[in-house]
């Protein structure tokens, strides 16, 4: 058990006989295992044509200049959050894959 003079920060590493719990690693940061690679995942998704407008620019902020230089000043509208890419490329006779691969640069 970690002793009184173990700092908070600490003690959450340590097991109840005060050792270095290192049998999960992402304890360190203060994550499960689980949740750990939820996050990675968050972080590695692209743009696709199934998301909608908003989902794309409350993800990837950068994304709502290329909505304006395309001339879609959709990003504050109510379709912006049931319309999906894909949708939204067909309403305005757009090329998707294009739209898609500017999308997911401005994301990185």
């Amino acid at each position: 058990m970690p002793g009184a003079r173990t700092p908070k920060l600490l003690s959450k590493f340590l097991d109840h006989k005060g050792l270095l719990n290192v049998s999960n690693p992402f304890y360190f940061l203060g994550f499960n295992k689980d949740e750990f690679f939820d996050i990675i995942k968050y972080m590695k998704e692209e743009v696709t044509k199934e998301m909608t407008i908003a989902e794309v620019i409350e993800k990837y902020p950068k994304a709502a200049s290329i909505f304006m230089i395309y001339g879609l000043h959709c990003a504050g509208c109510p379709a912006a959050q049931s319309e999906t890419l894909e949708q939204l490329a067909l309403a305005n006779q757009m090329d998707l894959k294009k739209l898609l691969k500017d999308l997911n640069k401005a994301a990185k």
